[in-house]
């Protein structure tokens, strides 16, 4: 997960989850082991993956009303070690910027380097990291569950939050996450993730909306926004 999906939150009710037709409640060991091992599918796949994204962020002011929106869309691709962004276009509040969002993008990528990195907390590496709880069962499908995850020790890599999985197949449905350690300037992020799109042979994210806060004095402000991510292809 990149920057953009660096970032993470939230949750309640423990309950024993069951699968469906079955009457044993679900084991929260059983769903962690699915669970690393859907994980190391995304996170191999989604680095050989090429897919277009596409989303905007605004300012959100004190009385509601929006300022300095910024839209585009890029098509990402695989290079090396590390993804290239193509930038196919990119607004700031209405006016084209997409030249400067290219040089932006170029001087990002060589900027980018491993300590950038969030990992998805249900990684067999990462798992021990965190503490883990069925919280939640889906009335409609008792084979759904909502499992939360709270690290034992703060740190910016690392997130807390929630995420509903299949527990038949090991796929993560949805998530909730924010950071456990907010980086300087930044009160709070809170990002959350669909994951409706096919990549390869599991899940991958569809949909991404954060908002949260920072800055400093009299320069904090609030913002949001939404990604669209579709087109996966693996090799």
């Amino acid at each position: 997960m990149k920057r953009a999906l660096a970032l993470a939150a939230a949750t309640t009710i423990v309950c024993g989850a069951a699968t469906a037709g079955a009457t044993e409640p679900v084991s929260l060991e059983g769903v962690l082991s699915k669970l690393a091992a859907s994980a190391a599918r995304f996170e191999t796949d989604l680095k050989k993956a090429s897919y277009t994204v596409e989303g905007h962020i605004e300012t959100v002011d004190r009385d509601g009303s929006t300022s300095d929106h910024k839209e585009g869309a890029f098509h990402v691709r695989p290079e090396g070690r590390e993804p290239r962004f193509e930038v196919l276009r990119y607004t700031e509040d209405g006016e084209n910027k997409i030249d400067e969002a290219r040089k932006k993008a170029s001087e990002s990528s060589r900027k980018k380097s491993d300590d950038d990195e969030v990992h998805m907390p249900f990684l067999a590496s990462e798992q021990p990291k965190y503490v883990f709880h069925l919280r939640e069962t889906d009335a409609a499908d008792p084979a759904r569950v909502r499992v939360g995850f709270v690290p034992k020790r703060a740190d910016k890599h690392l997130v807390v939050g929630s995420a509903w999985v299949d527990t038949r197949t090991g796929d993560v449905l949805s998530m909730g996450v924010a950071p456990s350690k907010t980086e300087l300037f930044v009160d709070y992020l809170h990002v959350t993730l669909e994951f409706g799109e096919r990549m390869g042979e599991g899940r991958s994210v569809s949909k991404i909306v954060f908002e949260g806060s920072g800055g400093i004095l009299l320069f904090h402000r609030k913002f949001r926004g939404a990604a669209r991510l579709f087109g996966y292809r693996v090799p």
